[in-house]
């Protein structure tokens, strides 16, 4: 990316700034999306981690739960653990797919503004 800038630095100082100026602002949002969205994947693999030891443990004592008559308060508890991991999981994907698709559209309008400082010139020569 450095050799990218400096190309665009030297066709126009102006260009150049500007390329700057964006990188900096989609480096930004990055570490923006990376931080809002670590605690909420964390919070949905440990919900998975639950559900998981939660399932492979009545599984494992499957007989146990059979003979107690628990069978019916297992698949309640379970179910509440996978809908709360599905909510987890949603609010992670939806945090990462906002900050990706506000990306995309910063990239395309800093693609059209430099399109649009480079042509100016070659207009108002």
């Amino acid at each position: 990316m450095p050799v990218y800038l400096a190309v665009i630095y030297l066709l126009h100082p102006t260009l150049g700034a500007f390329a700057v100026v964006a990188a900096i602002l989609l480096i930004a949002v990055t570490f923006l999306t990376d931080a809002t969205s670590k605690p909420l994947v964390r919070a949905a693999t440990a919900r998975e981690a639950q559900r998981s030891a939660l399932g492979q443990a009545v599984h494992r004592n499957a007989e146990v739960v059979c003979a107690m008559g628990i069978g019916q308060r297992m698949t309640g508890r379970w179910t509440e653990i996978n809908a709360q991991h599905g909510s987890d999981q949603l609010r992670a994907s939806d945090t990462t797919n906002g900050y990706g698709a506000s990306v995309k559209v910063l990239r395309m309008f800093f693609q059209s503004g430099l399109f649009g400082f480079g042509a100016y010139p070659s207009i108002h020569v």
